[in-house]
């Protein structure tokens, strides 16, 4: 290998790092999620309606918001490969193989049976009424954030506890109303 080879191979590896977005953002690093296909494969082999999936990505900016816990995101599952969340844009009804597309996924399954059934009619029900976005963060409104929307269609469930008080955040979701099914991928601190 000649000395161009090798100083060739380390700029083709520099810019294939390198992502561009529109108003001009650029970032440097890898795109990669940690969930890899064994890890889908494990999460659609257990996965039952009613599931609640906890999600974290590792290198976004709302990894900021994580100092309220590991988890910063929260969906549930409804059947026929489908996730009810909520986004900024309001609610969705999702393939669960992009719901997927993350670095952290953990699976809480509801101890009552019954409990999770009512659950995903609820979650259908909102996302049939297309239920916007909480961006105050309240539970005295018609809208919604991400982990209220599991609280509320599992009838806010005494067991879970909100944050600070105030907040049902992701990470609140873990408690004795659910058992934990799965981690991904393996390692998972929390």
């Amino acid at each position: 290998m000649g000395t161009f080879y090798k100083i060739k191979s380390k700029v083709l590896k520099f810019v294939s790092d390198i992502r561009l977005y529109p108003l001009g953002i650029v970032l440097y690093g890898q795109t990669g999620y940690k969930i890899k296909g064994d890890d889908t494969r494990k999460i659609l082999n257990i996965i039952q309606p009613g599931d609640v999936l906890l999600t974290r990505y590792d290198h976004y900016l709302g990894y900021i918001l994580n100092v309220l816990g590991f988890y910063g995101h929260a969906g549930i599952y409804i059947g026929d490969n489908r996730v009810v969340h909520m986004m900024g844009d309001g609610i969705k009804n999702e393939d669960i193989l992009t719901f997927a597309r993350k670095d952290h996924i953990m699976i809480l399954r509801a101890k009552d049976k019954n409990a999770a059934k009512k659950a995903v009619d609820n979650a259908v029900d909102l996302w049939i009424n297309n239920t916007q976005y909480d961006y105050d963060f309240s539970e005295f409104n018609k809208t919604l954030y991400c982990s209220e929307l599991v609280w509320e269609v599992f009838e806010k469930p005494p067991e879970i506890t909100k944050s600070m008080g105030k907040y049902v955040m992701p990470d609140d979701l873990i408690c004795s109303f659910f058992t934990e099914m799965l981690k991904v991928p393996a390692g998972t601190k929390k």
